[in-house]
Formats: structure tokens, sequence, C-alpha cells
């Protein structure tokens, strides 16, 4: 992790690939039972998590300071990718719904259709996988998966950490989506990995599971057992663009990382029996100010399927106190995983606010005891975030958006339990405090960029972090500037 944290984990100069190298960020099974769906609950489930929902005309307005692109016409999905690379995968298991038989199933976004890769109910063999799996028989179990190669070929070896924020974003968008048919749910990020990738079928080096989600509750499960069915034998043949990363020299930190992931059993995920809960420090600064939250700050629920996007560039206004105060509050409503047992607290959020309402401009984390915003960085960080923008792109969102939001992770609270896959791990968890951010904006009216094209160690020093603490991703926070935009409709 030291080697790749030290090299890779910085965002390149340049992309490595051009545009019109890219694979295909899709992937076919085409001896499979493919199985259309329809707006049924899971129909709806998967197309809200990772289907096509959007058409975009990309790069048809380009963001201020970079120079015109080609247009291309492409389909987008619910949840923000890296670059509209969408390396990550869904697979669902599933009882039997009546319109779909039970079995597991690979979600393909093109057609809206379920690929059959194993019949019947074999929910209980993946739960055995997991370290720590939930009391009760979930109604639906999601396995997210990311192909290395589409978009390594993209970002190189810093392409890994994409990918594992851009599994973060999906799982939380999967979790807000099952919240619309009344399914809790929850992300496991500690299981059996040689199993789970050997019951997809899939090479550990081309594509592997990064994240499961349990949702909802099954009580006929619960009171009848599980008739486990045989998902010993092969998947059907798939067709999908993707390179083993062992096999490509200059993936080779990134290939090192991701072995050194990977767990062979269930057993290596679960915490030590002397390991108790436990909070990382403060992330940032000095007590200083507090800004008082009201009590009665509504939150932004799920609703009904909205579609957001990435705009280019934010209105030089002020942000409303009111919206400012509902976006913290309904973003920290984290996600409940299986690391909350031994990390409850492995991120830290920071606000740079350069035009709220009633706030001074500077840094702000929440006070984990009263929930407020507490100034810990005066006004010369607003600026200083503007000297380690490494794009055009993001030095103009830094200058325009009236809040920047900047995740940050103790990449050592967990190393010393979980040991190299903590990286892997907290990057997953920062991708869905990153899309909490993005969906409660979304549910304000206003817009949002996820961007990681930052100097990493500059971005430390603007936020005052202690040196164990790095700066994961970034958001930028208001409302468009017209006509900077992709162009699109909704599907």
């Amino acid at each position: 992790m030291r080697t790749y944290l030290d090299g890779a984990h910085h965002p390149p100069e340049r992309a490595v690939a051009l545009p019109g190298n890219l694979p295909e960020a899709y992937k076919r099974y085409p001896s499979s039972l493919r199985a259309p769906l329809g707006d049924g609950e899971v129909g709806a489930l998967l197309r809200w998590t990772n289907g096509l929902v959007r058409m975009r005309w990309l790069g048809g307005v380009p963001p201020a300071g970079a120079g015109q692109g080609t247009p291309v016409l492409t389909p987008g999905r619910p949840a923000p990718s890296s670059g509209a690379r969408y390396p990550v995968e869904v697979y669902a298991a599933v009882p039997d719904t009546g319109s779909l038989p039970a079995g597991l199933y690979h979600y393909d976004p093109a057609h809206h259709a379920a690929d059959r890769l194993r019949s019947g109910d074999g929910r209980s063999a993946l739960l055995a996988c997991l370290a720590e799996p939930p009391e009760g028989a979930p109604e639906y179990v999601l396995v997210l998966t990311t192909v290395f190669w589409r978009n390594a070929v993209k970002y190189g070896a810093f392409g890994y950490r994409l990918q594992n924020l851009d599994t973060g974003v999906v799982a939380r968008q999967a979790l807000v989506a099952a919240a619309r048919f009344g399914h809790p749910g929850r992300l496991h990020l500690r299981f059996d990995d040689t199993e789970l990738n050997r019951i997809l079928g899939l090479h550990a080096f081309e594509e592997s599971a990064v994240a499961v989600v349990t949702l909802g509750h099954d009580s006929r499960t619960d009171s009848a057992g599980y008739h486990t069915a045989d998902w010993s034998g092969r998947v059907p043949l798939q067709l999908s663009e993707a390179t083993a990363i062992d096999r490509v020299p200059h993936l080779t930190d990134m290939a090192a990382l991701h072995a050194a992931s990977l767990w062979r059993s269930a057993s290596e995920g679960r915490a030590p029996a002397d390991a108790s809960p436990r909070r990382p420090a403060a992330a940032v600064g000095s007590p200083g100010e507090q800004t008082s939250v009201p009590d009665a700050v509504p939150e932004t629920g799920p609703g009904s399927p909205t579609v957001r996007r990435t705009v280019y560039g934010f209105k030089s206004a002020e942000l409303d106190q009111a919206r400012f105060d509902r976006l913290v509050r309904a973003a920290a409503r984290s996600s409940s995983a299986d690391t909350d047992s031994v990390l409850p607290a492995p991120t830290r959020t920071v606000y740079v606010v350069r035009r709220v309402e009633g706030t001074p401009p500077g840094g702000y984390v929440i006070d984990p005891d009263t929930g407020a915003p507490r100034r810990t960085r005066d006004g010369s960080a607003v600026e200083a975030l503007v000297s380690v923008a490494k794009s055009p792109m993001l030095v103009d969102e830094c200058r325009s958006a009236p809040v920047t939001v900047v995740v940050a992770g103790d990449l050592d609270s967990g190393s010393g339990v979980f040991a190299d896959r903590w990286y892997r791990m907290q990057n997953v968890l920062a991708g869905t405090v990153a899309q909490s951010h993005c969906l409660a904006a979304n549910e304000l009216g206003l817009h949002t960029h996820v961007h990681c094209d930052f100097d990493v160690a500059g971005m430390d020093a603007v936020l005052g972090l202690p040196p164990r603490w790095r700066a994961l991703v970034v958001i930028t926070v208001g409302e468009a500037r017209g006509g900077r935009d992709d162009p699109q409709v909704r599907l």
C-alpha cells in the first residue's frame, strides 16, 4: 500500500489513452438466458443503481480554459463515474419474484435485461462469503465488481483509486434506490474474494468483486430456511474487453496492491477478538468557532428517482444558509457498513465555504457531538484551494462554486486491522460519502461535479490535515452556470 500511496495514488499529468482507443463500457453473456426487465421492483432497483437513464452530448460545451474537443453522444447512468468509464458491474442474487426465476444474474444496462448466470436460490452461498453477514435473510444480494482495464487503459495505475471510489458511489446509489421500496440495506467490504469471484466466474485480475450490498428482509426465508441451489459449476461464456492487469507492465503497482487486498476466506475479514470500535482522531486543525445548525432542518429523502448530472462551472452567486444547512445534514447520514463495528468514522468531510449566506469564508468540519459546522481554517484556504487544482476545469469550479466539499480519510486507522485491503475499503467508503452529497445537492436544486484531479499533498496542506490523513475526493457544489453543461435528455 505504501508503494502505491507514494506513486500511483496521485493523478497522472495526462490520460494514458485517447478517447478513440477506449474499450466498451459493457460486458455481455451471449449464451446465457436473458430476461428483459420492466419497471417492477427488481428492474427499477437495477435501473436506478446502474442503468442507462439519460443520453449525454459529451464534450459539446468545453469548460473554461479547455480546448474544444470532439462531441460524443454517450449514455449516462444515475451515478457519476470517473471519465464516464463506468467500470462497475452489478450482479444480483434474487429469490423467485414471479416474473424472474430465482438465480444469480448479471445486469445488462444496455438492454435493461438480466443475464442468468446460475439457476436457483443461492443467496446463502453469497452470504457465506461475508465476514459479517446480516442477521436475517436479505431479499436481494448485490455484488459490485470492477473491470480493471476499463479505466486503467485511460488513467493507468491511478485507475485503481478511481475504481474503488466509483464502487462506493454505485453502492450508495443502490442503497438509496432500495430505500424507495422500503428495503433497508448494508454495505459489506469484508468477504472471501476467492469464493465470491469463483461464484461469479471471474478472473481476479480482469474483474473482481469489490463490495456486496444486502437489501431488505425476506421473512419467508427466515421462517422456512434457505433451499440452497448448487452453484458449483461454470457460468456462461462472457464477452468483455478486459485485460488482466497483472500482465501489463505499467500497472505493476496496481496489480500488486490488488493482490495484497485479496482474501481467501471469510475469516480473514473478521476483526480480532480484542478489537474494539474506535473513532479516528479529529482530522482538521484546532477547535474554532461553531456555526449553529437548526434542529428542525428538513432531511432530504430518496423520493422519486431523479437524474442528477455533472456540470461544468457554477454561478458566482451566494448560496443561502438554509440549503447549506440541509446539504450538510442530509449528506451526514452515512451508509450502514460492516466496517462500523471496528471503525465507525473512517472519513471526515471538510466544507470549504466561499460564498454562503451568514457563514464566513473558510474551512469547516462537522463537530461529531453537536452536528454543527466548526471553522478550522480561515478565508485564506478558499484561495489556496485554487492553487492545488490540477485541471483548468477544477480551477474554474473552485473559483465559482460557493462550496467545495473534500472527503478525507485516515489511511492508517484500518491498516492495522485490514492491512493493505484498507486502501480499497476506505476509498469505497469515501465514494459513498461523495454520492451522498451529490444526491442531497440534487434534491436541493443544486448541481455537483466530482473530482480527483488535484494535488493530494497540496490539498492536505490547504486543509491542515494531520500526516496520516489524505484528501480522497472533491465535490464542487452550486447552481449551474447556464450554457456550460453537457446537453442531455432523459431516457
